[in-house]
């Protein structure tokens, strides 16, 4: 009969404890990852006819799950703690909404997430997208710094910016809106309301159905321009002047530039409430007549302009020069002693009538001198 070694059945006790301990831990680790996060779930269904949505991303933070057949979803793997949840499509069938039921991200109202629960109930019912499109335009030209908005009953809706060519296309649920038109981050223009309004009373609201787009809503704005001023408006050629203007972006560089034949008298930097002031000297060899004085931002291409006179200088050796002020602006253009000088150089001014009255006196009297030698 065989003999049964001890040792061989003891190490087999042991490998089975080892595995069934293996087992327990992973177990415990699985059930511990499960009480670390929460869920998320719903279902989405279309404003028309409440049937559900396919296909449509719902996200939470850095999650996120797309809705199946029967429109329902569930996001797994959440930290604790407040998401806002936003309902999307890629090809913009349905209008982007937020729980529960805004059309903006600030509107949203968060869903608290719970460790080891799954919080239900984060429905959406999205209504099919309406569009409004049109053309932006300044100064009658295409203009893509801009943005247009859609508000209804005092509300934020939507927003899009103007692509290369002026154009824009908002999408929005159905409904009736105010537009606005506004300029990007650099503020060159005026805010315009449609249609062509400067107040949002003056406004003409904007009605669309997803069966009805509206197009041709369109926005002729003015370009604002920056207000500049002189030191004095008329100047001879290598005179000084003060420059000031208001308007420009903080920190900017702003060039200011004498036309027609555009001169570059200095480069400024604009101050902290958008205002700047240069001393400049207007070129020697400037042609009389008028010309501008032009500021311009570089970063925000805001504009202004002023007229400048360049009188011609007075002659070499006018004593009228030394009476006139900075600028041409001085005062008497007559010197004293002008008149000593004048005479000095077109001699003495006899009048004529003593010249005619010297001639028949002279006359008289040689008529005299002869009667009396015949008599």
């Amino acid at each position: 009969m065989p003999t049964r070694t001890p040792g061989r059945r003891g190490w087999k006790s042991a490998l089975t404890a080892l595995l069934a301990a293996a087992l327990i831990f992973a177990g415990a680790g699985a059930a511990h990852a499960d009480f670390t996060t929460g869920s998320i779930s719903g279902t989405v269904t279309r404003s028309s006819d409440s049937l559900p949505v396919a296909g449509i991303t719902v996200s939470a933070g850095p999650r996120w799950a797309v809705t199946g057949a029967d429109g329902t979803y569930t996001i797994d793997g959440l930290a604790p703690g407040d998401y806002k949840v936003t309902f999307a499509q890629s090809s913009e069938d349905y209008i982007t909404q937020y729980w529960h039921g805004a059309s903006t991200w600030n509107a949203g109202t968060p869903v608290t997430v719970v460790v080891g629960e799954t919080t239900t109930g984060i429905d959406a019912v999205l209504a099919p997208v309406a569009s409004i499109s049109g053309t932006i335009r300044v100064d009658g030209a295409p203009f893509h710094r801009a943005r247009v908005e859609a508000w209804a009953n005092g509300e934020f809706v939507a927003m899009a910016w103007a692509w290369q060519d002026g154009t824009y296309h908002l999408s929005v649920p159905a409904g009736t809106y105010t537009l606005v038109a506004k300029g990007d981050e650099f503020p060159v223009v005026e805010p315009q309301y449609f249609d062509h309004s400067s107040t949002e009373a003056g406004a003409t609201t904007v009605t669309v159905t997803a069966e009805e787009p509206r197009t041709g809503a369109d926005f002729d704005m003015t370009r604002m321009h920056a207000p500049v001023a002189l030191s004095t408006g008329t100047v001879h050629p290598g005179d000084t002047i003060t420059v000031t203007g208001s308007g420009f972006v903080q920190g900017e560089s702003v060039g200011i530039v004498l036309h027609s034949t555009p001169v570059t008298l200095a480069t400024v930097t604009a101050a902290s409430d958008g205002s700047v002031s240069a001393t400049v000297t207007i070129p020697a060899d400037t042609a009389v007549g008028t010309h501008q004085i032009v500021l311009t931002g570089v970063s925000s291409t805001l504009d202004g302009s002023i007229p400048l006179t360049v009188a011609a200088a007075p002659a070499a050796g006018d004593p009228a020069q030394g009476d006139q002020g900075q600028g041409g602006q001085g005062g008497n253009s007559q010197g004293t002693g002008s008149a000593a000088a004048t005479l000095a150089e077109t001699g003495s001014e006899i009048p004529v009538f003593a010249v005619i009255a010297a001639a028949i006196m002279l006359l008289l009297g040689t008529a005299l001198i002869r009667a009396r030698r015949r008599a």
